[in-house]
């Protein structure tokens, strides 16, 4: 069982959850918001991915992509092979 609350911890309901989504689920008691300040992705981590396929950094576009993978549901590699495959990355002489 999970909480969940829409009106800030006022109400707060409790409803049945698999484990896959139980174990990132938000738990109820960071009722300040700064589950809203979490990094979607880090940015170092994923230009250590790319450069791993021996390439440069990736650009603005490429960090876009990978966000965006990542988001629904991608890992690193993926996303940095991705990236790569697009050609969208830095000249890795600079």
């Amino acid at each position: 069982m999970l909480a969940q609350s829409v009106d800030q911890g006022v109400n707060v309901s409790y409803f049945p959850c698999c484990d896959t989504h139980a174990a990132t689920w938000w738990d109820g008691s960071d009722w300040d918001g700064r589950h809203l300040e979490q990094q979607l992705m880090d940015v170092l981590t994923l230009e250590d991915f790319v450069a791993s396929h021996g390439f440069g950094d990736a650009t603005q576009e490429g960090i876009q992509l990978a966000q965006s993978l990542i988001a629904s549901g991608d890992d690193y590699a993926t996303a940095a092979a991705e990236v790569t495959a697009r050609g969208l990355t830095e000249d890795p002489d600079n």
